[in-house]
């Protein structure tokens, strides 16, 4: 699977140099999650640093992710890199566990650091079909990536389609706006088929990617801190 490198993405952004170098900014900011297994061996995904507040001379850094990184696993460890790098700049242990959504596939976490992180902003208007967006993350024993699509249409149980590409170890990755906003996590792209609405005509699940949308989960993230 190819992706964008990030001189093919800044170049495609090129034309209003403020969203270039906040999406430079929010691509960057993207991190890897490790867990351990409860059945032996590691996995990796990806999270969202979204949240930082300063605890006297400490910072308490959360991070969004997909749940389903948490079933029968725990995180162990989340790694800092500069986009396209092969070895972290920052590696951060004893993660929380805040909160997981019942019914959405995204969870909560945090950790505490003594260096302060770059975070992301949230976009929190609807997403929208033909929405230009971003797909962010870290697929197995590979950098970080990012490739471009648009949101695509509603699924179900609270998932949207996207047609940026993504693979195994971006789940908990970001999805980004042109302005280099949150607007999604990522999910899942399961092997299946679905029909495009209005036609009988199928789409391999392969070619989409399953997001959950941040718009209205805003207020649950909330009260984590108020």
């Amino acid at each position: 699977m190819k992706y964008l490198s990030l001189a093919v993405l800044l170049a495609s952004c090129a034309q209003n140099s403020n969203n270039l170098a906040l999406l430079k900014n929010s691509v960057e900011s993207i991190v890897r999650l490790e867990c351990q297994m409860k059945s032996g061996g590691r996995m990796t995904g990806s999270c969202v640093p979204y949240k930082m507040i300063k605890e006297i001379s400490i910072y308490r850094i959360y991070f969004l992710t997909a749940s389903h990184m948490l079933i029968e696993s725990e995180p162990i460890n989340i790694s800092f890199y500069f986009f396209e790098d092969k070895k972290p700049y920052l590696v951060l242990d004893k993660i929380k566990v805040e909160k997981i959504h019942p019914t959405s596939d995204i969870a909560v976490l945090s950790l505490l650091s003594d260096k302060p992180v770059a975070t992301i902003d949230i976009n929190c208007k609807p997403i929208y079909f033909g929405q230009k967006i971003y797909s962010v993350g870290f697929p197995f024993d590979l950098r970080s990536v990012v490739d471009e699509g648009m949101i695509f249409r509603y699924h179900e149980d609270g998932l949207w389609i996207c047609t940026a590409a993504a693979a195994p170890g971006m789940s908990g990755g970001a999805i980004l706006d042109e302005q280099g906003k949150l607007v999604g996590i990522i999910s899942s792209g399961p092997i299946g088929m679905i029909k495009n609405n209005g036609t009988n005509i199928p789409m391999l699940i392969s070619q989409v990617l399953f997001i959950v949308p941040i718009w209205d989960l805003r207020q649950w993230m909330e009260v984590l801190y108020g």
